[in-house]
């Protein structure tokens, strides 16, 4: 137990300083603090949404967004047929 212990505090030491490097990187924007302040989101989740999602405004409706994000199932259908789907 006392060596996973150490490895434990060996892993978050590092996982700290890499947090402290990639924060010295990124500019303060007041998007950050709302994305950090929902539940679950810390320093390097809200920084990896604020960096791939770049400039909210380019999506024109909130639902573009979700599709950005893949969080709405695509689905293409044409004459009550799913289109790019293999038949057997």
């Amino acid at each position: 137990m006392d060596s996973h212990l150490r490895v434990y505090h060996a892993i978050a030491q590092e996982i700290g300083q890499l947090e402290q490097k990639v924060m010295a990187q990124i500019k303060p924007k007041a998007e950050y603090d709302i994305l950090t302040s929902m539940t679950g989101v810390g320093p390097i989740l809200g920084t990896t949404i604020l960096l791939e999602t770049g400039d909210i405004t380019r999506f024109k409706q909130v639902g573009h967004y979700a599709s950005y994000c893949r969080c709405v199932k695509s689905e293409k259908t044409s004459n009550g047929r799913r289109q790019c789907e293999k038949r057997q």
